[in-house]
């Protein structure tokens, strides 16, 4: 065996640590390497789950405004006044119908009281003119010429007191 100086082991111990810390740096840079591709591929996935997020936490906002602007003090005043203004015209058209039915009521009533007073007007008519018709039949004639006056006079009579009962019937 051949005898190898101290330097020269030295040496090479020198240049084989320094391959092996190269190695071993080299192998670190590689697993730092890959630790910050990992780490950007995590970072990636991060920003999209928060895009995503902000995404929904957006939606969420937007639903929230237009579920807020459903009832708001303006929107239950005017559905208030609709309600209300639903039931004054529901009770203002009971109203009036019951005054037209009671309207009716009277005008039928006040018919009914004027036929009455127009029937017992005509029944006095009737009796006066029967009256008069016996009163002129009970005068003696002395001539024709009245009788002829008379019995035209009658037959007037009779006459109106036809109409004045095709009137009465007529009411009735």
């Amino acid at each position: 065996m051949k005898r190898i100086s101290l330097p020269i082991v030295l040496l090479g111990l020198i240049l084989i640590g320094s391959a092996v810390s190269a190695y071993a740096a080299d192998s670190s840079l590689v697993t730092i390497g890959a630790r910050l591709n990992s780490l950007d591929t995590s970072v990636a996935a991060l920003r999209q789950k928060i895009q995503v997020q902000d995404l929904y936490i957006s939606l969420v906002e937007r639903t929230n405004q237009q579920l807020s602007h459903g009832m708001t003090f303006a929107a239950a005043f005017i559905a208030a006044l609709g309600a209300l203004f639903t039931i004054g015209s529901i009770i203002a058209g009971v109203m009036l119908f019951r005054q037209s039915r009671d309207f009716q009521r009277r005008i039928n009533d006040a018919i009914e009281d004027y036929r009455q007073i127009v029937d017992g007007f005509i029944e006095e008519k009737k009796v006066e003119l029967a009256m008069k018709v016996r009163e002129l039949e009970s005068r003696v004639a002395p001539d024709a010429e009245s009788q002829r006056n008379i019995d035209r006079e009658v037959k007037d009579l009779s006459a109106l007191q036809d109409s004045l009962t095709a009137i009465s019937k007529k009411n009735r």
